[in-house]
């Protein structure tokens, strides 16, 4: 205010009211005079003061107060870039806020449903390579055709050629079995069965074949059959039969340790037309513990198509023995 006033010399103060002038504030003063008093405010004054206009001038004499410096954005700035795994303190931001919910990657990826070798395949280098080299197909093939390449990196589906081979279709091992019966499955217009270490339970049975259109019953009627057999050893014999409720297959057999007998036996089965077709060889012990050679050859006198095949001796149980199918491709 410009005044002095601690010197009562100057400016002797004996009143509240004196004080006041004194202090510049005399709220009675209805005038700004020179002193620079205090103006009381009256309800005109008031009503000035409610519609008056702020002015550039009015907002430039405050503007210094409210701007940010350089060197403060600045010091901001480095506030910011300061913020790392040291001084972190928060909570894990959760899956829904676009966080991973932890503060590892094993309850990270637990928590984004990509949990290894779970969710996704764990990274094989085998694979990335196949992939990398062959254009894989984006269609499935048909049945039994098989995966090809074009030998520039293209893979594609093609009906298998080249040629024929036997196909493994089933395996039975006997164990004191009255009968071994194999299905015919696959289609195949041949069949191989390959029976080898086959033992009767007792002595004097010989293998034989039926044969089954809906394999549940098998055909063993008096004339079902016909068939005709070689039989080798020190005396050579045949047999034949027009009529028969079985195929022989093979020579009387002896059941004593290390006696056994193995046969391969060719099944052509009828295509509606034709009768089931039996060929077979085999050797055997018989029971004068000699080995003996057979060939058969045998038909069902049927044209309807077989399903099954049984397998057993004329004469007791089948006391063990493997029963290996096969189905025999043609070359295309």
């Amino acid at each position: 205010m410009g005044k002095k006033i601690n010197n009562p010399t100057e400016y002797p103060a004996t009143t509240p009211a004196a004080t006041d002038r004194v202090l510049g504030i005399d709220v009675s003063n209805t005038n700004n005079d020179a002193n620079g008093e205090v103006v009381t405010f009256t309800a005109q004054s008031i009503a000035d003061l409610a519609s008056y206009t702020v002015t550039e001038g009015d907002v430039t004499a405050h503007e210094g107060a409210l701007t940010l410096t350089e060197s403060q954005i600045s010091d901001l700035g480095a506030y910011l870039t300061s913020v790392n795994n040291a001084n972190w303190s928060g909570t894990d931001l959760a899956v829904a806020n676009g966080g991973t919910g932890a503060s590892d990657a094993a309850t990270a990826r637990t928590n984004l449903g990509v949990v290894i070798s779970t969710d996704v395949l764990a990274h094989d280098a085998n694979l990335q390579s196949f992939v990398t080299t062959f254009t894989l197909p984006t269609t499935d093939g048909t049945v039994d055709q098989v995966l090809k390449t074009d030998g520039a990196g293209t893979l594609g589906f093609a009906t298998a050629g080249g040629g024929g081979g036997l196909v493994p279709i089933s395996k039975t091992v006997a164990a004191a079995d009255a009968a071994i019966d194999v299905s015919l499955t696959g289609g195949y217009k041949a069949y191989l069965a390959v029976i080898n270490r086959v033992i009767p339970a007792t002595d004097g049975g010989s293998l034989a074949l039926r044969t089954s259109t809906d394999g549940t019953t098998f055909d063993s009627g008096a004339s079902d059959y016909s068939y005709f057999y070689q039989r080798y050893s020190s005396s050579a014999s045949y047999a034949s039969g027009a009529s028969s409720s079985f195929v022989p297959l093979g020579l009387v057999q002896g059941s004593a340790a290390g006696e056994s007998g193995s046969f391969l036996i060719w099944i052509y089965p009828s295509d509606g037309t034709l009768w089931t077709r039996i060929m077979g060889k085999g050797v055997a012990i018989n029971l004068s513990a000699y080995i003996e050679g057979f060939e058969t050859g045998g038909s069902r006198k049927e044209t309807t198509a077989i399903t099954e095949v049984r397998f057993y001796y004329t004469s007791g149980n089948i006391e063990s023995g493997d029963f290996n199918l096969y189905g025999i491709a043609e070359a295309t």
